[in-house]
C-alpha cells in the first residue's frame, strides 16, 4: 500500500492535527464533522469516504484493522 501524498496534502492534514492539539473547540468540531473541516481546509478525500476521527485515552495504542479480504 502507498501512503505517498503531496507535500501540500500533509501540511493540511498537519495543520488539522497541530489545531486539535490545540484549541479545543477545534478539536470538538473535528470530532463531531471531519467531513466539514477537511472541506473547510480543503483537504480533499475521496468521494463516498467514511472519515473517522479518534480521541483515544492516555496511554493507548491503537491499533487499526483494514476490511478482510474477501473469500478468507
Amino acid at each position: 500500500m502507498n501512503f505517498d501524498m503531496p507535500d501540500e496534502t500533509r501540511e493540511k492534514l498537519q495543520t488539522i492535527l497541530e489545531l486539535a492539539t490545540l484549541d479545543k473547540d477545534f478539536r470538538k468540531k473535528l470530532l463531531d464533522d471531519p467531513k466539514n473541516v477537511f472541506d473547510e481546509i480543503g483537504l480533499k478525500y475521496p468521494s463516498g469516504a467514511n472519515l473517522m476521527v479518534i480521541e483515544l485515552p492516555e496511554n493507548t495504542v491503537p491499533i487499526a484493522l483494514l476490511p478482510l479480504v474477501s473469500g478468507k
